[in-house]
């Protein structure tokens, strides 16, 4: 993002009144400008959409997409913490712990901020339409496709999350156009779930994925929902990548809620209560005059 702003601050040509319009809408408001559709964008500065496509390729991109996820990836690099709020071995238990907290809540809101909200409710859309929704991740990745399918399942009646290669390949192999396929991964390069993935793209899966813009993973997908956050390695950090992904699939359970008919929710879960209740162990209240 650095690199456009600057191109755009420093132009060595004057733009038209129509490019100064979104140079300076996405200059004051970077972050409002990349959850915009082109449409949008196009209707908030007063153009039309091939006058946005050609801003974008005078400056370097191939079109508003490609314009937009730069943007998203600078918004990320921005989020990268100082390096005098790093966790050092020196640091006392509550000096590392508040910058535990500082550090995630850091990274929450800078993939807040360049979250395009529209992917949400695109994502959101094709879950409620689809027959099966299939969760996928590996390692910390793998635990949440398990929360996601903890919480989407008591929305969409077939969803799975699978952490194995094996099984993910096979259970891809089965889902075709009316399906979902949900891939998580903080790097979006592991080729075990690049290949699964082009498995369910040729069948027409809808493929929404969480994952770093740019990336191979983010390439195959149908709907994108980037989580823009390089992990640290380093002992001490913590794992704010996770924490992000967590939050965005949190917003995305709160997209399906909304979507959905308010009756059918109320009625799952009150099954699901029902079914709860019978498997906790009743308390019983003490008689009166029996000392407990």
């Amino acid at each position: 993002m650095a690199a456009v702003l600057d191109l755009l601050r420093n132009s060595s040509e004057p733009l038209s009144a129509a490019h100064a319009r979104i140079a300076s809408f996405v200059l004051d408001r970077p972050e409002e400008a990349v959850r915009l559709s082109i449409a949008d964008l196009a209707r908030e500065t007063r153009v039309s959409e091939p006058t946005v496509i050609r801003f974008c390729r005078r400056f370097g991109c191939d079109g508003y997409k490609s314009f937009r996820l730069t943007v998203m990836r600078g918004l990320a690099e921005q989020g990268r913490p100082p390096a005098e709020d790093a966790i050092q071995a020196s640091d006392t238990v509550e000096e590392g712990a508040a910058k535990s907290f500082a550090a995630t809540i850091r990274s929450l809101e800078h993939v807040r901020r360049a979250l395009p909200f529209e992917s949400i409710r695109h994502a959101a859309v094709a879950i409620l339409k689809s027959r099966w929704v299939h969760i996928y991740g590996f390692g910390a990745s793998a635990t949440v496709a398990a929360d996601a399918q903890h919480k989407l399942f008591r929305l969409a009646a077939m969803t799975v999350a699978y952490s194995d290669a094996h099984m993910q390949a096979m259970a891809a192999a089965t889902l075709g156009p009316e399906d979902v396929l949900i891939a998580i991964s903080s790097s979006g390069e592991t080729r075990e779930l690049i290949d699964t993935v082009q498995l369910a793209q040729e069948n027409g899966v809808t493929i929404v994925a969480l994952t770093r813009t740019g990336s191979p993973l983010a390439s195959l997908s149908s709907i994108l929902l980037p989580v823009d956050l390089k992990e640290n390695r380093e002992i001490y950090t913590p794992m704010t990548v996770r924490m992000a992904q967590l939050a965005v699939i949190d917003a995305l359970v709160v997209g399906v809620t909304l979507l959905s008919p308010p009756t059918v929710v109320l009625e799952r879960f009150a099954r699901m209560d029902v079914a709860i209740k019978r498997r906790r162990i009743a308390r019983i209240e003490p008689q009166e005059g029996i000392p407990e």
